[in-house]
């Protein structure tokens, strides 16, 4: 994605009503001046590594994808640009063969043990149990987001 979309994304998501933040609502979100923000908008810069930390964590998205996102639109060479493409790429499918096993491994362990209970307890403590199976499920789908996020920035 590009600066001026996220910055779109982002005054959509923080907007109380239904109108999205203006630029200056969000230069104070991201603690830079409202010209920064005009300038992302017109193009004239683009996130630089701490700005882009603070729009993945408000969006809540992965911190990799905005950082590449803004490295690959700062470059001007087609060569780098080819080159954080690829990095992308490569963290995408890293992603998506490592996720599944540490989700089964976390859902494995939060339902055979229980912080706080005995071993008698363990097996009909089905609340903390269902406790942790959505919390794993609520990371997955926030993993699943960010990696469509980032299959739509490759796209573009």
């Amino acid at each position: 994605m590009k600066t001026t979309q996220y910055l779109d994304l982002l005054s959509r998501k923080l907007a109380l009503s239904g109108k999205p933040l203006s630029d200056n609502q969000l230069s104070k979100h991201l603690k830079i001046t409202r010209a920064a923000v005009s300038n992302y908008r017109c193009g004239r810069s683009h996130f630089d590594s701490a700005v882009a930390l603070r729009v993945a964590d408000l969006l809540d998205i992965d911190p990799e994808i905005v950082l590449i996102d803004s490295e690959m639109e700062r470059t001007e060479s087609p060569e780098v640009r080819r080159i954080w493409l690829r990095l992308s790429k490569k963290l995408g499918r890293a992603a998506a063969v490592t996720m599944p096993t540490i989700l089964t491994a976390y859902l494995m362990i939060g339902m055979l043990y229980v912080p706080g209970s005995s071993a008698s307890e363990r097996q009909y403590n089905v609340t903390s149990n269902t406790y942790y199976v959505k919390l794993w499920l609520t990371r997955l789908r926030r993993w699943l987001r960010s990696a469509r996020g980032r299959d739509l920035a490759m796209s573009a």
